[in-house]
């Protein structure tokens, strides 16, 4: 997901640093309700994607039981294709040979 969050550090038997407000809250549902090996964004990083001319990255995902807002695939091949300026079909490449780029 994208937008603002607030941090601070937390107190206690062991302290750690957290996140708090509606974007963290939002994040951690997506972590709940996607799948092994896929990465689910939200409608805001979607937009966000296809304004930067990146909306062949992105994938419109099946509503989930559940939930009322729109969420999406992350196409990591399409992803990593692009970002070291190599063609990669879905069919092109296992992702155990991804994982080794």
């Amino acid at each position: 997901h994208s937008g603002p969050v607030t941090g601070g550090f937390l107190k206690g038997k062991a302290p750690r640093f957290q996140l708090f407000g509606e974007t963290a809250t939002i994040a951690r549902q997506l972590c709940t309700t996607g799948e092994p090996g896929k990465i689910h964004i939200s409608q805001k990083t979607a937009d966000l994607l296809e304004q930067s001319g990146k909306n062949h990255w992105i994938k419109e995902r099946e509503s989930t039981t559940g939930t009322s807002m729109q969420t999406y695939w992350l196409s990591k091949k399409k992803v990593w294709g692009s970002m070291f300026g190599v063609a990669l079909s879905d069919s092109s490449i296992e992702d155990e040979e991804l994982q080794k780029i």
